[in-house]
């Protein structure tokens, strides 16, 4: 049953307290069949109404039925409450996977990049068959791509590896240094794995998760792009 047609049973059986000719124990008895057939949790929700006509306070005086109907009408209304919330909660959107490798903000100024020195149409290449490589699940190709891309950009940083570039350069700070660091040993060593392992067995395909340098590989595209136009 979905929740617009339960609450529209509980709404029911709200009115019905309203009547003058009520009677609580026949209400009792709808409203508790209602629930068997509406909520998976019916067996809590009915001990909830019994509840109601179980107070200490009847014990000598016999029910209140003013005060019944005013308990019922309460736990109703936290019922209706509560199915709304929920709806609600089941309503927000689900965070998507990001299929963005390199940023497009970042992809496009590496597409603008101009120097005398370097020609930086492979590097673009590069960035973009990555994005393509991770949108399409295929993350062989992704960290076989990243370590591509760190063995080709070494020269912009003035040296003749990427291995120089995370142990000497110092232009970055101390955080770029340990960003570069990762991408030349676990994300070059992955690659290594995944390129030069023969075949096994059994094999374990490489996810997501395992090939996320996303945020390494944005820091050295940012300075990478500090360096080029503060050279020109």
């Amino acid at each position: 049953m979905n929740d617009s047609k339960k609450i529209e049973l509980i709404k029911l059986q709200l009115s019905k307290l309203d009547n003058g000719n009520f009677e609580y124990r026949q209400w009792y008895t709808n409203t508790t069949n209602i629930f068997k057939k509406s909520f998976e949790d019916s067996d809590d929700k009915i001990a909830q109404v019994r509840a109601c006509m179980n107070s200490p306070a009847y014990m000598f005086s016999g029910i209140d039925v003013a005060k019944l109907k005013e308990d019922w009408r309460n736990l109703l209304t936290d019922y209706i409450e509560e199915i709304e919330l929920f709806a609600e909660m089941e309503e927000e959107p689900v965070e998507e996977f990001n299929d963005e490798f390199v940023h497009n903000g970042r992809l496009a100024e590496i597409g603008k990049l101009e120097s005398k020195d370097f020609d930086f149409i492979k590097l673009h290449q590069l960035c973009k068959e990555i994005d393509s490589n991770y949108r399409n699940n295929n993350f062989l190709s992704v960290v076989m791509n990243g370590r591509a891309i760190i063995d080709h950009v070494s020269p912009i940083f003035g040296f003749d590896n990427f291995n120089q570039v995370a142990n000497n350069y110092a232009g970055g700070g101390k955080s770029f240094k340990k960003n570069m660091e990762r991408l030349n040993t676990t994300m070059r060593n992955l690659a290594d794995m995944y390129l030069h392992s023969p075949i096994r067995k059994k094999e374990a395909l490489p996810n997501d998760v395992q090939v996320n340098f996303k945020s390494e590989l944005d820091l050295l595209l940012s300075e990478i792009i500090r360096i080029v136009n503060e050279n020109n």
